[in-house]
């Protein structure tokens, strides 16, 4: 059994494209999707990584595991489209070093959200 067969679910993998002029401005950020249909599990941070995190003042709510083949070019600041739900992308980390899984650290983003 592969361990793409094991994500159970799929997720959108956004870029930030935004000018330089529109940074400058103030104006919204535009994205555009990286990845779609990418294979994944996210889940919630248990409390013991959770302390772990607030201790190395690291802004982590959520890990999402997939096979890094998925995710080629993904990097920290992009974003990711969940079930209606956006995370930033805090950290990119291949944790078996040989890519057979990826995790990616996410940061929930609750408010207003520009698509």
């Amino acid at each position: 059994m592969s361990i793409r067969s094991m994500l159970r679910n799929t997720a959108t993998i956004q870029q930030d494209v935004t000018s330089a002029t529109t940074y400058s401005s103030g104006g919204d950020k535009t994205w555009s999707d990286r990845h779609t249909s990418v294979r994944c599990d996210i889940q919630p941070l248990s409390a013991a990584e959770s302390i772990r995190y607030s201790s190395e003042q690291l802004a982590v709510s959520h890990k999402m595991y997939c096979v890094p083949g998925d995710v080629t070019g993904t990097i920290a600041g992009d974003r990711v489209i969940f079930k209606g739900r956006y995370f930033e992308i805090t950290g990119v980390r291949n944790i078996d070093e040989v890519s057979r899984l990826m995790t990616i650290e996410l940061l929930e983003i609750v408010g207003r959200v520009v698509d």
